[in-house]
């Protein structure tokens, strides 16, 4: 699905029908067509009237690339990724873009919160876009680096619940969503670190496409890859602690139970000797003395205080 606004200037900003964008590049003012799961069709009429590269086309078809810059004769292509992340899974949406000197193209197999928002925002404020496309991209690209935070904090908020869980009722589904936690940050990292080089070459290389003045808005996306890369890697470092606490807490609970279940093992082992020495078919001095019918009592007895005995010794020497 495609969709194209043209800036005209004074704060004015119209909707330009896929049929008249040939007519719409002539005329002055910046052009922002978007693309949503392009078809052959709408790239073939793109290719026709911006003039791009077969790899460049190439690249607009396929969305399973890395982030990438590459400098042509008449534009810029840039690859770039938005962050979605649902019920403790990231989903990663591939962006191109094609920066040109009066217009910008971006490409996405699917909905992109950030360029709805966008959208949003130049209906209101036309006129702070009216720039050139270097700004006009930046400000898509800030959207879309921006929607990363409120992902962090949201991992954040999820890590602390685990944590609590963790020192509370620790079982094997604490386990599984601190090692889901954990892939999900691996997979966020890994495409946040990736992009860094990408805004870094915006911010420092020279370039025609992207003016002086704008290339310090770029190293300020830049600059907000690295605070969300560093809080990744915090939350990754806390979540491998986390893990070895839970197995700690877990150890710990074992050994609970095995000191439990070895203080009646002990307790019992002296009062099985007791039963079993007075179930021998052998005449005790007891017998003569108290008769059999006390004599029981007399062994239930002994039994007792040797239970009282060695739970007093227990407990002087801090087992109990």
């Amino acid at each position: 699905m495609l969709s194209a606004m043209q800036f005209l200037g004074n704060g004015k900003v119209r909707v330009v029908d896929q049929n008249e964008l040939e007519a719409a590049m002539h005329e002055h003012g910046l052009m922002w067509v978007n693309l949503e799961t392009p078809s052959k069709d709408e790239l073939a009429q793109l290719k026709k009237i911006f003039r791009l590269h077969p790899l460049t086309l190439e690249n607009l078809v396929a969305f399973n690339q890395r982030p990438k810059t590459e400098e042509y004769s008449e534009y810029l292509f840039l690859i770039t990724h938005a962050i979605n992340y649902e019920s403790g899974k990231i989903k990663i949406s591939e962006i191109d873009f094609v920066l040109g000197r009066n217009y910008l193209l971006s490409s996405s197999p699917s909905h992109i919160d950030a360029i709805v928002s966008l959208k949003e925002r130049i209906s209101k404020e036309p006129a702070f876009f009216e720039k050139g496309s270097a700004f006009l991209l930046y400000s898509v690209i800030d959207a879309i680096v921006d929607s990363y935070f409120p992902i962090v904090d949201t991992i954040s908020e999820e890590f602390d619940a685990l944590e609590s869980e963790i020192f509370t009722n620790p079982n094997k589904k604490t386990l599984n969503k601190l090692f889901k936690l954990k892939r999900g940050l691996l997979q966020f990292r890994r495409t946040v670190n990736a992009q860094r080089e990408t805004f870094n070459f915006l911010g420092r290389q020279e370039s025609d496409l992207v003016p002086s003045e704008y290339r310090v808005y770029f190293r300020d996306v830049y600059d907000h890859l690295i605070r969300v890369s560093e809080s990744i890697d915090t939350y990754r470092e806390v979540i491998s602690d986390s893990m070895d606490a839970y197995l700690s807490v877990i150890s710990n609970r074992l050994n609970e139970i095995m000191k439990v279940l070895t203080i009646i093992a002990t307790i019992i082992l002296p009062m099985s000797l007791v039963a079993s020495f007075y179930g021998m078919n052998v005449d005790f001095p007891e017998y003569a003395l108290l008769g059999k019918r006390e004599t029981y009592f007399f062994a239930v007895g002994a039994m007792l205080l040797i239970i009282i005995i060695m739970l007093y010794w227990f407990r002087k020497n801090k087992w109990l």
